[in-house]
C-alpha cells in the first residue's frame, strides 16, 4: 500500500523521525506553515498517534490540554527523503 502525503506532512514526519514526538506549537518552531490537518493526515495513515497532554503556561501557570503527536513504528519505517 502506497501512502500519498503532502510535502508539509513529509516535512513534519521528518522532524518527528528526529524528535520522536511533539505538539503543533513545537512543530511550528521547526517548520513554517504547520497546520493540524497535516498531523490528522499522518494519524489517519497510522504514521503518528495523537494523545492529549496537559501543559502549563510558564508565565501565568494556566493549564490546558493539547495533542501530542508521537511517531509510530510504521512512521519510523516510512521512507522520508
Amino acid at each position: 500500500m502506497s501512502i500519498k502525503l503532502s510535502a508539509k506532512a513529509l516535512e513534519i514526519l521528518k522532524v518527528l523521525h528526529k524528535e520522536g514526538k511533539g505538539t503543533v506549537a513545537f512543530l511550528k518552531t521547526k517548520i513554517d506553515g504547520v497546520n493540524p490537518s497535516h498531523l490528522t493526515a499522518l494519524a489517519r495513515n497510522e504514521l503518528v498517534v495523537s494523545s492529549p497532554v496537559t501543559i502549563k503556561c510558564e508565565c501565568c501557570g494556566h493549564s490546558r490540554k493539547v495533542l501530542e503527536h508521537t511517531i509510530t513504528e510504521l512512521g519510523m519505517a516510512y521512507e522520508v527523503e
